[in-house]
C-alpha cells in the first residue's frame, strides 16, 4: 500500500478503547466533550510547554523491541526521555504515534566525500578542504532529508484526543500503533530495520469560527457534526492535508467521510460542522538514528529469535461508541 492510498483509504476512526472496553458497534458517535468557549475542557492547556523529542522516539523503539522479543516485558521498560526531561513526567496531553516503514530497502551509499589529503586530483590546504567538507556534508544531508521524506510510508498510526500522562502513555501507543492497527499486519522483526517512528502531541486547542478556518500545514483539526439522530466525529493531524495536497475544503470533505457520513456534503452541512483546530510538537527518528544512538545494532546483537511481531492483531471489531462521556478517551487510527 503506497503512502498516498493509506492516507486516503483512512478507515473510520476506532472508537473503542481496546485495552479497557473492547469494541461496541452503533450507527452512530458520541457527542465530544467540548465547550465552544473553554478550551481546558479537552483537559490540555492550549498554550503550555509539551514538546516532543527525540528521546521519545527512542524510547518507542525500546518497547517495540521489548515486546517483540517477549511482549510481557514492554511495560517495563524505562521511559529514558523522563531522565533527560524530567518535567515531563507530570505532562499529560492528547497524543499519537506514528510508525512509518521506508518503500524499498536501502543500504549505505559509498561516500562522495573528498580524500583527507586531496581534493579534485590535487592537494588542498586544510583550510579549504574543511570548508569543502562541510558542504558536501550539509548537500549530503539536505539531499538524504528529502529523499528519507518520499521513501516512508504509514505503517500505523493510533492515538487519543483524551489527555493522558506522557510517561506511560507514549509506550501504550508505540505498542498499539505497532501491533493493533487494524488497517495492518501486526509488526514483524524483519521489518525493524526499514521503520520510522514519529511522536505527536497535540497542543494549543481553539475552537474555529467555521469548519475552513485553519491553515493547511499548521494545524490539525476535529469535526464534529449531527445528521438525523446520529452524530459524527474525526481527526487529521496537522500534516495529513499538507502531505495530501489538500486544501481546507478538500481536507473537510475528507474528514466528514472519514467519520463514516456518505451523504451528501452540502453548504447546509458545512455550516453545521462544529471544527476545534489544534498544533503538534512531532518528532521522528529513524532505526538508523536509533542504532547510532545505540552505537550498535540490537538486531544484531540479539540471541532473540525473529518475532512475528507478537501476533496481537486482535479483531475486536471497529464500529462506534454510544457511550456519551467517554469519547475522548478512546484511540484515534489516523
Amino acid at each position: 500500500m503506497s503512502s498516498g492510498s493509506a492516507r486516503k483509504q483512512q478507515a473510520h476512526h476506532r472508537d473503542a478503547d481496546e485495552e479497557e472496553h473492547g469494541a461496541e458497534e452503533s450507527s452512530s458517535t458520541s457527542q465530544l466533550p467540548i465547550d465552544s468557549h473553554d478550551d481546558a475542557t479537552v483537559g490540555h492547556p492550549p498554550h503550555g510547554p509539551i514538546q516532543a523529542t527525540a528521546d521519545m522516539c527512542h524510547y518507542c523503539f525500546d518497547v517495540l523491541l521489548a515486546h517483540l522479543r517477549s511482549p510481557r516485558t514492554a511495560n517495563q521498560v524505562v521511559p529514558k526521555f523522563l531522565r533527560s526531561n524530567p518535567s515531563s513526567a507530570q505532562w499529560h496531553c492528547p497524543l499519537f504515534v506514528t510508525w512509518d516503514k521506508a518503500r524499498y530497502a536501502t543500504h549505505a551509499r559509498p561516500s562522495s566525500r573528498p580524500c583527507p589529503s586531496f581534493f579534485n586530483g590535487s592537494h588542498s590546504s586544510s583550510e579549504q578542504q574543511q570548508q569543502e567538507q562541510q558542504r558536501q556534508e550539509q548537500h549530503e544531508e539536505e539531499a538524504e532529508e528529502q529523499q528519507e521524506q518520499h521513501q516512508f510510508e504509514l505503517r500505523g498510526c493510533i492515538g487519543t484526543l483524551a489527555p493522558k500522562p506522557i510517561r506511560t502513555a507514549i509506550g501504550e501507543f508505540a505498542i498499539t500503533s505497532a501491533f493493533r492497527d487494524h488497517r495492518f499486519n501486526p509488526i514483524g522483526t524483519h521489518e525493524v530495520p526499514h521503520l520510522r517512528v514519529a511522536v505527536s502531541l497535540l497542543v494549543n486547542y481553539e475552537t474555529c469560527r467555521h469548519c475552513h478556518d485553519w491553515l493547511v500545514g499548521v494545524h490539525g483539526i476535529i469535526i464534529t457534526f449531527i445528521h438525523g439522530s446520529s452524530e459524527y466525529s474525526a481527526t487529521y493531524l496537522p500534516e495529513v492535508a499538507q502531505e495530501q495536497g489538500w486544501n481546507q475544503e478538500e481536507a473537510v470533505v475528507s474528514l466528514i467521510r472519514k467519520a463514516g457520513f456518505h451523504g451528501e456534503v452540502c453548504s447546509n452541512l458545512l455550516d453545521r460542522v462544529h471544527c476545534t483546530r489544534y498544533q503538534s510538537s512531532k518528532q521522528s527518528v529513524t532505526w538508523r538514528d536509533y542504532v547510532s544512538l545505540m552505537g550498535t545494532d540490537p538486531l544484531q546483537t540479539s540471541s532473540g529469535e525473529d518475532s512475528d511481531g507478537g501476533n496481537e492483531n486482535q479483531s475486536k471489531g471497529g464500529g462506534s461508541s454510544s457511550n456519551k462521556h467517554s469519547r475522548w478517551r478512546f484511540p484515534f487510527s489516523l
